[in-house]
């Protein structure tokens, strides 16, 4: 959450107005990457703020689970998209994909390729849920013991 709420206070006064966050309470500290844990959210936090209509809130919200392969904390960022279809979920994180409604908005297609990649060498994973123009990248890190 203090890297997370460090992402937000960078943003634009009218951008941090749009972010919701909702933190677990007493999460413990990630033993992790910083710097890599600080692209994979500031990452996150811009495409939801490029994706979705300007006056729509965005929550990010951050809880621990436990999964098959132990605790881990669980960071969901959640927005309304832009009209036009949703992304394809399997294309989502390829290198350079760009969904059909990205052409109106600046990026290269390469921010959650990269933000994959690095949530998988911090040992977790990135992915994609979209539905009735909601979109929502969750962030799985392992939480220490």
């Amino acid at each position: 959450p203090v890297e997370l709420q460090l992402r937000i206070d960078a943003l634009t006064p009218a951008d941090q107005s749009r972010i919701r966050p909702q933190f677990e309470p007493d999460l413990p500290q990630l033993h992790t990457d910083v710097e890599a844990l600080s692209v994979v959210l500031s990452n996150l936090l811009d495409n939801a703020l490029k994706y979705s209509p300007p006056d729509v809130p965005i929550l990010v919200s951050v809880r621990t689970e436990t999964g098959a392969s132990g605790r881990v904390q669980v960071l969901s960022v959640t927005n309304q998209s832009l009209p036009g279809p949703l992304p394809r979920a399997e294309l989502m994180f390829g290198k350079y994909y760009r969904g059909e409604g990205a052409s109106r908005v600046s990026g290269s297609g390469l921010g959650l390729y990269l933000s994959r990649s690095l949530a998988q060498r911090m040992g977790g994973g990135l992915s994609f849920e979209g539905q009735n123009q909601t979109v929502c990248l969750t962030l799985t890190l392992p939480q220490p013991s």
